[in-house]
């Protein structure tokens, strides 16, 4: 699988914009993307979201930056070269997966490899429309240990901070930035799954013994 984190100006797919993507192929995790492109013209910009991610408007508006579609192409043609294209990531449909679609439709992107899907939240995407979910694993997770996740007004509060503490990493550097979001969901992944450590960079972090197999 491949873990996907996407910054963006904003949260609505069809009004804001790519800013960076950050990915890391699970089946080999040296594999990395990282790269940032400028908000397309007319995209909507949500100041708070970039602080959120850590970009300044000069930064999120650089003409000397490639295009949402420039960045969403490159990331395709990456993403051929893995063994397994099936999209992982916390929350990966609400935000990753629609916004790709949303750029991939208004560039008009049309992959050699692209997957056409009846669900129109994939458009014109390689990735079909299964994907694996941090959160959902997290959740089921605490169920199997008797844990009941924290819920607000009967949702599921989950974050991904409290995800990644309780696999043993620490919370997510501020500002947020995609690949640092990939590296720690693929580690958090690999804990919840296989009860090991998967990146390097995390290897002196312990994991829970009631991770290990």
């Amino acid at each position: 699988m491949i873990i996907v984190d996407i910054e963006a100006s904003g949260i609505d797919p069809k009004k804001n914009s790519i800013l960076s993507l950050g990915a890391v192929d699970f089946n080999n995790p040296t594999n990395q993307f990282y790269e940032e492109c400028r908000v397309w013209h007319g995209g909507e910009i949500d100041h708070s979201s970039l602080e959120y991610c850590g970009f300044t408007l000069e930064e999120a508006t650089d003409p000397k930056k490639q295009s949402d579609g420039e960045l969403l192409e490159r990331f395709f043609a990456w993403a051929k070269q893995c063994s397994e294209i099936t999209i992982a990531g916390e929350n990966v449909v609400w935000l990753d997966l629609a916004i790709m679609s949303a750029t991939a439709e208004r560039t008009g992107i049309n992959h050699e490899f692209a997957f056409k899907s009846q669900f129109s939240y994939q458009g014109p995407m390689p990735f079909g429309y299964r994907t694996i979910d941090l959160h959902s694993i997290s959740y089921a997770h605490h169920l199997s240990r008797g844990i009941r996740p924290r819920l607000q007004k009967g949702l599921s509060k989950l974050s991904l901070d409290e995800t990644l503490q309780y696999v043993g990493l620490e919370p997510e550097p501020k500002p947020h930035h995609g690949l640092n979001g990939a590296k720690l969901e693929a580690e958090a992944f690999s804990r919840l799954i296989h009860g090991k450590n998967l990146l390097e960079e995390y290897a002196h972090l312990a994991i829970p013994d009631y991770l290990k197999k």
